[in-house]
Parts: structure tokens; C-alpha cells; sequence
């Protein structure tokens, strides 16, 4: 039989939270937010759904309960993104408010989502990149710097302004270094773009290389195949890049191989290139890119099929 002292250790927890101090309510939040980011870290939550609710109960908890504004911001995304296969129901307006509750308390992550959703008009939200801007230039978070300089850089919402758009881009640099690593990074592609407009190069290089995308490893195997913005021609150099590029799915990256390896007289590699550039528009046909490299890629599409009838004659070995 359970003592009286063991019964009120049971009472619920939503009273538990009424009965405390600030102080300890604080702490709760704490507790509780840093539980479950260890069970999400020591548990596949996809292939188990039990700890999966388990973890975002702690969550949901945490920020309602205790105010917790990382967990009332993850809890946001987790009502507007579902995961973990119905672990959780969606719920996009509740999702909005807990995002806009932490964004307008300064949780800088929040006044991020906030400032996306008004950029694109996701999720019922009207669009409005007068009002994205201001949610992120609010927020010191280094996804706000980015997308704050991209609207500056095209001139949307807010004035076309590139000193300011390569100021953020330079800032935002550092916070995808430090939580993206080796990964896309979208401002140090924008600064290679820039500086390579303005014909630096060199400066182009070194942001190109930072920035983890094929499309970037593309224009930099272009800049030292045709020494462009008064980089020495290094073919060489220009091979690697297209390599680099081609195994992360360029299509452009992938032809200029196999007219590499056409002219080595391999031709097995040649037709290997330009029937991965024909799977490329098969699979990945769906071009979100500016209009020129989407022209590009529709000729480089022509040209392998022309190719691989072409040497389609010929024996090909490996």
C-alpha cells in the first residue's frame, strides 16, 4: 500500500509547476528540455514511437508549462514539420503561435522561422518580405543573417543594397562553419558569386570552396579551365573540380567530363558521363536555379543523348 507521501509524489505535473518558484520553474524547463534532447541523441525516435512521444511530451512540457523558448521553439517546427511518423499531430496554426510566442520573447532561432514563413507565405501566412526582413534583422541567428543579405542582394522588401548583402553573408559565414561544417553553405556561394562579378578571382576561389555545393565546385573547375577574373589557367586544377562536381550530380560537371574522357579515347567513361547526365533530367529533372544554368543543363541534356547515339557505334570497354 502506497503512503500518503508516495500518493502526492504522483500528483500531476501541471499542478507541480503551479506550486514552485520562478526559479524553479526555470530549472524544470531546463531539466526537462535537456532530458529529452538525450533521449532524442540515445534513441532512433523514427523506428521508436513510444520514446519518440515520450520525447516530444518533455518538449510540449517544457514550453508550456515552463517557458522554456528553445523547447517552445522546437515544439513550433515539430507542429508545423511533423516527424517521426505520427508521434505527433500537426497542428500548423499552434505550430505559428508557438513560433511568434518565442520569436517576439527574442529567441533568435524562432524569429528566424517566423521571418521564413512570411518570406515564401508558407502555411497560411500571407507573403510579405518587408515583414520577413524585420523578423530577421531582429535576430542575431546566422540562418536571419543569410536570408537578410539574400533580400538585400536581389532587392526584395527592402533596398537592393550589396555592400549590406556581403556584410551578412560575411557574418552569417561563420555560424554555418560552425554548426554546418563540411556542408552547404549557401553565404559563402553568394560571396563567391559576388566577388567573382566583380572580377576578384582569387577571393572567389576562396569563398567558392567553402561553400560545399556541386554547383560551386562547378564554377570554380570553369574560373581555372578558362582563367577567368584574372585566375592563371589551370587545367589541371579545372579536372579536379569537374570531378569533384560531377560525383555530386552537376550535369554541366558530368558533361565536361566526358568530353575529358572522350578526348582520352575512353570512351566507356565518356558514355558512363553522359548517361548519368540523361538519369540526372530522368530523375532530377526539376531545376531550381537561375535561368541560365537551367538553359545549360537543357543543352547538355541535347548534347549527351547526341553523344551516346554517336558513340553508341563503337565498342565500348571498360
Amino acid at each position: 500500500m502506497k503512503t500518503s507521501s508516495q500518493r502526492r509524489g504522483k500528483k500531476n505535473v501541471a499542478v507541480a509547476t503551479v506550486e514552485m518558484t520562478y526559479d524553479e520553474l526555470i530549472q524544470l524547463g531546463k531539466d526537462e528540455y535537456a532530458e529529452a534532447l538525450k533521449i532524442q541523441s540515445e534513441n532512433n525516435l523514427f523506428a521508436n514511437k513510444k520514446m519518440a512521444k515520450v520525447y516530444l511530451e518533455k518538449i510540449r512540457h517544457a514550453a508550456l508549462y515552463c517557458g522554456h523558448l528553445d523547447a517552445l521553439c522546437e515544439l513550433g517546427e515539430r507542429l508545423i514539420y511533423p516527424m517521426y511518423d505520427g508521434a505527433i499531430q500537426a497542428d500548423k496554426e499552434g505550430g505559428i503561435r508557438c513560433l511568434k510566442n518565442a520569436a517576439e520573447r527574442g529567441h533568435g532561432k524562432a524569429q528566424f522561422e517566423v521571418g521564413r514563413l512570411y518570406q515564401y507565405g508558407w502555411y497560411g501566412v500571407a507573403k510579405n518580405t518587408f515583414v520577413a526582413a524585420t523578423w530577421f534583422r531582429g535576430s542575431s541567428y546566422y540562418e536571419s543573417l543569410y536570408h537578410l543579405g539574400y533580400l538585400y542582394l536581389t532587392g526584395d522588401g527592402v533596398p537592393k543594397d550589396l555592400d549590406e548583402a556581403k556584410r551578412l553573408f560575411i557574418l552569417a559565414n561563420d555560424g554555418y562553419e560552425c554548426n554546418v561544417g563540411d556542408g552547404y553553405n549557401p553565404a559563402a556561394f553568394q560571396l563567391g558569386k559576388m566577388y567573382l562579378k566583380v572580377d576578384d578571382g582569387n577571393t572567389a576561389i576562396y569563398w567558392l570552396k567553402r561553400a560545399g555545393c556541386d554547383e560551386a565546385f562547378y564554377i570554380l573547375a570553369e574560373i581555372y579551365n578558362y582563367g577567368l577574373a584574372g585566375v592563371e589557367r589551370n587545367t589541371e586544377e579545372a579536372v579536379n573540380w569537374y570531378l569533384v562536381a560531377a560525383g555530386e550530380g552537376n550535369p554541366l560537371a558530368m558533361l565536361q567530363m566526358g568530353k575529358v574522357y572522350e578526348a582520352e579515347k575512353n570512351t566507356y567513361e565518356a558514355v558512363r558521363m553522359y548517361q548519368k547526365v540523361i538519369q540526372y533530367f530522368e530523375e532530377d529533372g526539376d531545376i531550381i536555379r537561375n535561368d541560365n544554368f537551367e538553359m545549360k543543363c537543357h543543352w547538355a541534356f541535347w548534347f549527351a543523348e547526341n553523344k551516346i547515339e554517336l558513340l553508341g557505334n563503337e565498342q565500348v570497354h571498360k
